[in-house]
C-alpha cells in the first residue's frame, strides 16, 4: 500500500475466528461432544436475544418530557 508517500505491506488479517469456530464445531460433532462454551448455545442465545429486546423496546419508548 502507498499511503503519505511511503510504501507500506499490509499484514494479514486473519480469519476473526471464523475457521477456529467452524472446526471446533465440526469436531464436537466428530467426536460425539456437546457444543459448549466458548462457542455459543441455545442458553446464550435466548439471553442474546432478550438483550436485543430490551434495547429495542428502549429505543421505541418516547423520550421523557424535558
Amino acid at each position: 500500500m502507498f499511503c503519505d508517500g511511503e510504501h507500506h505491506e499490509l499484514r494479514e488479517l486473519g480469519t476473526a475466528g471464523r475457521q477456529e469456530n467452524t472446526r471446533y464445531f465440526l469436531d464436537c460433532i466428530m467426536e460425539d461432544h456437546p457444543v459448549a462454551l466458548p462457542a455459543a448455545n441455545l442458553d446464550e442465545a435466548i439471553k442474546t436475544m432478550e438483550l436485543a429486546e430490551a434495547i429495542l423496546a428502549g429505543l421505541r419508548e418516547d423520550p421523557p418530557p424535558a
